[in-house]
């Protein structure tokens, strides 16, 4: 219950789909609402102090499902973010099958070393 009611889905009250979130606050739903605002500041937050961390940014990346394809995030950030001096935002396309593959034939290539002992 935990794993599947949390989240997201807690604070939206209906689902953890950011694109069924999105349209639901644009029709003023305000769980969605609530949802969206969270997620928002958790992510600057979140930010900020990878930021102070790393002592500075110069590219933001976003990737996987959200990053990739939530336009209006994209823009918020953006705006959220504008007293970043040159700080680029660039979206990353996830490829994780791809990933895997490339891992798979980079280790598959390599000579198998001999157990020791």
């Amino acid at each position: 219950m935990l794993q599947k009611d949390s989240g997201l889905q807690a604070l939206s009250d209906f689902s953890s789909d950011m694109r069924e979130i999105r349209e639901a606050a644009g029709q003023g739903r305000n769980g969605s609402i609530r949802a969206l605002d969270v997620f928002r500041h958790l992510i600057l937050q979140l930010l900020g102090s990878m930021a102070a961390s790393l002592d500075g940014v110069d590219v933001l990346a976003l990737t996987g499902g959200i990053g990739e394809h939530d336009k209006a995030l994209r823009n918020e950030l953006t705006s959220a973010l504008q007293w970043w001096d040159d700080v680029s935002l660039s979206v990353i396309p996830a490829d994780e099958e791809g990933m895997i593959a490339k891992l798979c034939r980079r280790r598959s290539a390599s000579p198998v070393s001999a157990p020791i002992g």
